[in-house]
């Protein structure tokens, strides 16, 4: 019934015409609905009275003549027939008045009805002429029943008919034509405002598009600018890395530790500015897990040690808690305590204190850290973590850019946490960072009474790198556009042969006629890039291991390249022990593939080769497939093959260099990386089950030690 009733009512009324004509095209069918409904009910209250059958035979023809006329108008309405369809309703209206005026209700005052006529012509009708016009036929007919008809006694005609009644009809129509002029000038000034809203929403929209394409380039211009910096950045870091500061003078040794220091610095900027980039474009995710904060804290903190003594300043750790595990994403996390820790030590005087605090009260952490510096002005507190902007001070006349509280601020909101601020001109700092009990592991923490317990000597040399590896001579082709860099990555495998290329057309052409056992490449080169190196390599076969030496992070360029089958993807700036691992890993692998094949005869390895081809993409196929399947093993595939265990993995390890169990992890760490980036929102149980494992923590261990990230 309401559906049909609001169908009615849209009958002919079209919102793309002017706004009065919509409007009055819907009162109309509105009020011919409601005469209709009335119609309905009287009917149904005499039948129940049972006076219907009594009523006259005009009344009778009278309603049915109605009826035929409501019906006609919303004809008209709906066929959009609107000048017909208004004069027929008002004409309809004024002649149901005088019949029950003059015939069904005579003498119970239903003349009075006749005031409705001028009002509904002023709100159907936009020409007053046909407003007054009706008002005069309302007023007649008013009075016909007083002046022509035998109705009314002279008595109730001299009592009723006065002047008053004449004002009336008068005050009503001039009071309705006042409220239409006023509602006539706000619609024009709302649809002024409509018109004006809709040109604000087209520029809105053109500057979105403006802002998107302005968007986009600053991406492409941060992944090139990131290239330019972190290449001249490694070779900087290499080359001082590279001198025995011991045999220097103590003056040069003085500057050379300026170098590494403003390096980090300069590396540390970058990092910012790229990440502040990221969280523009809405890219910048945090992947987070459970970390021991105790041992976060202490290897974070552990490499400024050094610094603040050197600074004369008492640096401390404390924590009154033995173990509680905090939701977290490692890498920017650390960001955020090494840009507090920068900043305490820099603007804290020589012989200051600086204390780095981990508290519990109630069921919230506190991470604080609390110097004796120079203070921040009352005033600026508020506005110390917009972008870029400095408090005034002799130390930030010529030190810092603004980003790093920003950034950490952006880091903190990324977590759900919160940082407050709390000081005191030449008094000093505290800067606290809470942790509210989602983020933390339940039933974990403990408290200890001697803070000092937490510095021990097997925490510490958890911190210290892994000693160098010696790795035997081996033909090695370097390819990068930089020669500096070409020249660095010479120094750290002085021991092996070196043949350089400065970008991939070069390479391929020294790939003619000569074999090597490890090919070192950059990503983003001039005439043929990384990418389209490998490419080559893969269509023609060559089984070379492949490391990528690149200054792009971005994880759909290192995703493009693990998918090529690159052996190694490191990003600079890397670590040298890093870089000679894993030329030592892949060239141990590449020397036991070629020792088995070198006992085989020509044909044998061809049709090794094609088999292994074959072979491995129909193994794939079939990994991939049952990759989410928990209960899918190594018999699985040997099931498939039709062969025993032993021959699968012996096989695997002849054609592809892995066991079959490593096929399968490696198949579902690319599977958790793909899922990583397409879905940053999903939980570790989530992406575990995607791959078919219930133990989380050790499939993110297996990640980390794969990709070098965090969850």
């Amino acid at each position: 019934m309401i559906k049909f009733h609001n169908r009615v009512i849209e009958f002919g009324s079209d919102k793309s015409s002017n706004t009065g004509d919509y409007k009055q095209v819907k009162l109309v069918n509105s009020a011919v609905l409601i005469w209709f409904y009335f119609i309905v009910f009287f009917t149904i209250v005499d039948t129940i009275n049972g006076v219907f059958l009594e009523r006259k035979i005009v009344a009778h023809i009278a309603n049915s003549l109605i009826i035929f006329s409501l019906s006609t108008i919303l004809y008209f309405n709906k066929k959009h027939f609107y000048k017909y369809a208004k004069l027929l309703f008002m004409v309809l209206l004024l002649i149901a008045i005088n019949i029950c005026t003059l015939i069904v209700n005579k003498g119970k005052n239903t003349e009075y009805f006749f005031v409705l006529i001028p009002i509904l012509s002023l709100i159907l009708y936009t020409k007053r002429w046909v407003s007054f016009l009706f008002l005069g036929v309302a007023i007649i007919c008013f009075f016909i029943p007083y002046y022509l008809t035998d109705i009314y006694t002279e008595n109730n005609a001299n009592q009723t008919i006065k002047l008053g009644v004449f004002a009336l009809f008068v005050i009503v129509f001039y009071l309705t034509n006042y409220f239409k002029v006023v509602n006539f000038e706000n619609e024009k000034l709302l649809m002024l405002e409509k018109d004006k809203v809709l040109s604000d929403k087209i520029i809105l929209q053109n500057q979105e598009k403006k802002l998107r394409e302005l968007n986009q380039f600053s991406s492409h211009f941060f992944v090139n600018f990131s290239h330019e910096i972190r290449t001249p950045l490694t070779l900087i870091k290499g080359y001082t890395s590279q001198i025995n500061k011991k045999k220097l003078p103590l003056e040069e040794a003085v500057k050379l530790q300026a170098v590494e220091e403003q390096t980090h610095t300069m590396q540390s900027i970058i990092d910012d500015i790229m990440n502040l980039g990221k969280l523009d474009a809405n890219r910048l995710t945090v992947n987070t897990h459970f970390v021991n904060i105790n041992e976060f804290l202490l290897k974070t903190s552990t490499s400024f040690r050094p610094l603040f003594e050197d600074k004369e300043i008492q640096f401390t750790f404390e924590s009154s808690i033995r173990k509680v595990d905090v939701k977290i994403d490692y890498s920017l996390f650390e960001k955020v305590i090494t840009n507090l820790l920068s900043n305490a030590l820099k603007f804290t005087p020589s012989k200051g204190v600086v204390t780095l605090k981990l508290e519990q009260q109630e069921e919230q952490l506190f991470i604080k850290l609390i110097d004796t510096g120079i203070g921040i002005p009352e005033e600026s507190i508020n506005k110390l973590f917009d972008r870029f902007y400095q408090v005034k001070n002799d130390i930030t006349k010529s030190q810092g850019s603004g980003i790093g509280l920003a950034f950490v601020k952006s880091i903190i909101n990324l977590h759900h946490f919160d940082i407050e601020v709390q000081s005191t001109l030449d008094v000093g700092s505290i800067f606290t960072i809470l942790i509210p009990t989602s983020a933390i592991k339940e039933n974990r923490t403990k408290v200890i009474d001697n803070p000092k317990e937490l510095l021990k000597k097997d925490t510490l040399e958890a911190i210290l790198p892994n000693p160098k590896q010696g790795l035997n001579p081996n033909k090695i082709l370097i390819v990068d556009d930089h020669k500096q860099m070409r020249t660095y990555i010479k120094s750290i495998v002085s021991e092996h042969h070196i043949v350089e290329a400065s970008n991939g057309k070069e390479a391929v052409s020294f790939l003619e006629g000569n074999n090597f056992d490890l090919i070192i490449t950059d990503y983003m080169m001039p005439i043929m890039d990384g990418f389209e190196f490998i490419k080559h390599i893969k269509e023609i076969g060559l089984e070379t291991p492949v490391i990528v030496l690149t200054a792009r992070t971005d994880t759909n360029g290192k995703l493009k390249m693990l998918r090529l089958g690159v052996d190694s993807y490191l990003c600079k700036p890397f670590l040298e022990e890093e870089l000679k691992t894993q030329i030592n890993k892949s060239i141990q692998l590449y020397d036991y593939m070629r020792k088995f094949k070198r006992e085989l005869t020509q044909n044998e390895n061809e049709l090794l080769g094609k088999e292994a081809v074959l072979f491995y993409n129909k193994l794939q196929n079939f990994i991939n497939k049952r990759l989410n399947d928990e209960n899918f093993k190594v018999q699985d595939i040997a099931d498939y093959f039709n062969v025993s265990n032993r021959t699968l993995n012996r096989k695997t390890k002849t054609l592809l260099g892995q066991s079959a169990q490593d096929l399968i992890l490696e198949a579902r760490l690319l599977r958790v990386k793909q899922i990583m980036e397409e879905n940053p929102d999903k939980t570790k149980a989530e992406i575990a089950l995607s791959v078919g494992l219930k133990n989380t923590s050790y499939l993110f261990k297996k990640f980390k030690l794969r990709f070098h990230e965090n969850f």
